[in-house]
């Protein structure tokens, strides 16, 4: 990598992988990242001033850049979900009845709630396959065969059975038409 590619994940790093930020910051535009980002190797020169053909190991800085934001928003998101306790240290000054100054250290002690929306999208996202989503799919193939998703087909086992030959009727007549 080049000292301006060097500067730039530095950067990036700091600003959490936003690409914008550290593109102003560093005074390229988006396109020479991504430039940058799609290059299978770079042409550098080597002691004799031959050129010579260098792996790109600035895609690699920056896709690790962009894990490590993940992994830490991951831990954050846990976090919220399991609830945390969080602790503010203030400090007072007071006078005392001499009227020297004192110092008072005040604990305060803040318990946060596992969060009810953290929870929910968690499992929308990781818990799909367990009916956690809020997305109804039907999906007709090629040959117009008719398939439901995994959700779909643990909401139909609910069904009675005058309820799943309705809508065994209705699904082969928008099949037909």
């Amino acid at each position: 990598m080049n000292e301006k590619q060097k500067l730039f994940i530095e950067i990036f790093k700091k600003n959490a992988g936003n690409i914008a930020v550290a593109c102003m910051k560093v005074g390229i535009h988006r396109d020479t990242y991504y430039e940058w980002l799609n290059k299978p190797f770079f042409i550098e020169k080597d002691e004799n001033g031959n050129d010579i053909q260098v792996p790109n190991n600035f895609k690699s800085a920056a896709k690790e850049v962009k894990e490590n934001t993940v992994d830490f928003t991951e831990s954050a998101l846990i976090k919220k979900i399991a609830g945390i306790t969080t602790k503010n240290i203030k400090i007072k000054e007071v006078l005392d009845k001499n009227g020297d100054i004192v110092r008072l250290r005040e604990e305060i002690i803040i318990n946060h709630p596992p969060d009810t929306g953290s929870i929910i999208w968690l499992l929308k996202n990781l818990g799909r396959i367990r009916g956690w989503s809020d997305k109804t799919e039907m999906k007709i193939d090629n040959d117009n065969e008719f398939r439901l998703t995994v959700e779909q087909l643990a909401l139909m086992d609910k069904l009675s059975i005058e309820d799943k030959k309705e809508l065994t009727r209705i699904s082969k007549k928008f099949m037909d038409n």
